[in-house]
């Protein structure tokens, strides 16, 4: 019965292990407006950085489907899993959830035409997308926000600069 019981915790630690790798470990990157043009492209910064959105049905990653993970655009921390993705709402690429609740901050300023939260990297704060609460929850997340990290390894989208652009 107690080989029975450990057997069923393996399981267990390895998810919490797993998830916890990826969690934000809360150091922030605060980059000038400056720094942030020199790192990003010109629509990557007008989207992550000004008030500009990406348009409907335009991303790489509307209806992609290979396995990996998301990766912040502007600073490679890990925001969803593609087990997490789901068909695309709107003209987004859409998950239900992020690979940890810490890695997305979820801010005050709703969508202009929603009810909809607008939604940021933790670490470097750049636009992601929105968040929607009904009828369930679920993220819409501009492509040119992500990188995609195919055989799961964090940063492996973008290595150069120590894993920032």
């Amino acid at each position: 019965m107690k080989i029975l019981f450990a057997l069923c915790l393996i399981p267990l630690a390895l998810f919490s292990y797993s998830r916890s790798t990826y969690c934000f470990d809360g150091k922030k990157l605060n980059f000038s407006e400056k720094e942030w043009k020199k790192r990003l492209t010109a629509e990557e910064f007008s989207v992550m950085r000004g008030g500009k959105e990406e348009a409907p049905d335009t991303g790489k990653f509307v209806n992609y489907t290979k396995e990996g993970l998301y990766e912040c655009a502007a600073c490679d921390l890990v925001l969803f899993n593609s087990k997490a993705k789901i068909a695309p709402e709107d003209g987004y690429a859409t998950f239900t959830h992020p690979i940890c609740p810490a890695n997305v901050d979820h801010g005050n300023r709703f969508h202009r035409w929603s009810n909809a939260k607008f939604v940021t990297c933790a670490r470097c704060g750049a636009k992601l997308g929105t968040i929607h609460y009904e009828p369930d929850a679920h993220y819409r997340i501009f492509s040119i926000s992500l990188e995609f990290s195919p055989d799961g390894r964090p940063g492996a989208a973008d290595v150069e600069l120590g894993g920032l652009r």
